[in-house]
């Protein structure tokens, strides 16, 4: 229950970056970025790794770019 009141809690302000989304043309940055990796399901690279506060990952929607 603490995991499903936490994520229900982190998907009020970041849903609009999440639903309805496509992956970005730019997998993600930081230091478990690898171009080593094999594509994943979306063609972008598979990472599945513990990511680090440095590593960003982006969605977009429209004429937006998100940022994890």
């Amino acid at each position: 229950m603490k995991v499903l009141d936490a994520l229900a809690k982190w998907i009020q302000p970041n849903g609009e970056a999440v639903y309805g989304t496509r992956p970005f043309s730019v997998y993600g940055e930081g230091p478990t970025t690898t171009t080593t990796a094999p594509a994943s399901h979306f063609g972008g690279i598979s990472d599945v790794r513990k990511y680090s506060a440095q590593d960003i990952r982006y969605t977009t929607k429209s004429d937006v770019v998100y940022a994890f």
